[in-house]
């Protein structure tokens, strides 16, 4: 009887030293476009997708909405097809509008169509102007010339149909 009183007690006492705060959790370390290919075959050319969303397009409703992105190509380009899980952001009345375009990356909603510079907090205004948006890069410059008419972009939201993305002309980043 005596040893688990002495169990307890230790425990107990270990249990209340303890005054180290938690080591925050930080995110992983993610691409903010398509990363280029590990082959020796990748090149220094880059292909992007887009969609821009009407004017007033998020004043149909305020709340929580996702997005997702996905690229399907033929067999021969068969390396680029990808499809991304769902990212979500809040419209909100609440929120100022932010000068020019918020753009739906990979990653969340950023202030720049190519650098990855995230919005702190995933909120936009509903008259916000916003571009969806993906980039693919370390193409070949003949696989980003045949990838604007082999392959199709989509974005999807909420609960819409997918909706096509338009390709830009191969560009190096």
């Amino acid at each position: 009887m005596r040893y688990w009183l002495i169990v307890i007690v230790l425990f107990l006492v270990g249990c209340g030293a303890s005054t180290a705060t938690p080591e925050p959790v930080l995110f992983p370390d993610l691409p903010t476009a398509v990363p280029p290919s590990d082959s020796a075959e990748s090149g220094d050319w880059a292909i992007s997708y887009s969609h821009e969303f009407p004017p007033g397009f998020w004043d149909q409703g305020e709340g929580i909405h996702r997005y997702a992105f996905r690229l399907e190509c033929p067999d021969e380009l068969a390396d680029l097809n990808f499809g991304t899980p769902w990212n979500t952001f809040e419209v909100s009345a609440n929120q100022a509008p932010q000068p020019g375009p918020i753009y739906l990356r990979l990653q969340g909603l950023s202030l720049d169509a190519f650098s990855p510079t995230y919005l702190p907090e995933p909120v936009i205004n509903p008259a916000q102007e916003t571009t969806g948006i993906i980039h693919y890069l370390g193409l070949q410059k003949e696989d980003a010339e045949q990838a604007i008419t082999a392959c199709q972009g989509f974005i999807a939201w909420d609960q819409a149909p997918p909706q096509p993305l338009t390709p830009s002309d191969p560009f190096q980043p």
